[in-house]
């Protein structure tokens, strides 16, 4: 690992370019959007699974 943190300042031109670019918003915000997909579908999938399971006869 030391190794590695020694070869850190060499890269290329285009690696530190690319590197010092912000990133799109669709990236940026991407892990937000899935995260909040994923929750969405789970508050659904609860409140399906709370209806059925209260409209049963025990």
């Amino acid at each position: 690992m030391a190794k590695d943190l020694e070869n850190i300042g060499i890269r290329s031109d285009k690696v530190r370019n690319i590197m010092g670019e912000e990133p799109p918003i669709v990236i940026r915000y991407g892990t937000t959007i899935i995260a909040a997909l994923l929750l969405s579908v789970a508050v659904v999938a609860f409140y399906i699974i709370k209806k059925t399971a209260l409209t049963c006869m025990i």
